[in-house]
């Protein structure tokens, strides 16, 4: 397992390239497999929307039914935390892109109201992950 972040073993040109996107998705509503699925694929094309990036590397994790109440309601509604871990900035348009893109994913497959769905964004500079023996197999590093 290789720990990356506050300046350890690596040079920093692997550094730029070593990171993994991760969205965070919490909501009150069900989240059936077959939205599920369609969440999944509308986030990645989101995501790919930001030049270089690409699904491979992007994991999203997808908590439903949870209690959640926003303005004092617990009508539909979800909280996004799209992380980046290593030590890399999207910038601030892509983040204002990409929240606008989120919220519009979240509203077509499930429905919430984009009044109602709340979009985080984190930089995560430690961060850990197992190496591949044959990095080849699966193609060049994150960027």
């Amino acid at each position: 397992m290789s720990l990356l972040g506050l300046g350890q073993e690596l040079n920093m040109t692997e550094r730029k390239v070593l990171h993994m996107p991760c969205i965070i998705i919490r909501t009150n509503v069900e989240i059936p497999s077959d939205r599920a699925k369609e969440l999944k694929t509308a986030l990645a094309v989101s995501w790919e929307k930001v030049p270089t990036k690409r699904e491979r590397w992007l994991m999203i994790v997808m908590e439903d039914k949870q209690q959640m109440f926003f303005s004092g309601r617990d009508t539909p509604a979800a909280f996004v935390n799209f992380k980046i871990h290593g030590d890399y900035d999207i910038g601030p348009k892509n983040c204002e892109m990409l929240s606008e893109e989120f919220m519009n994913d979240l509203s077509q497959v499930l429905g919430i109201q984009k009044e109602r769905i709340f979009v985080a964004h984190d930089v995560c500079p430690s961060w850990g992950w197992v190496d591949d023996p044959d990095p080849r197999a699966y193609g060049p590093a994150p960027v």
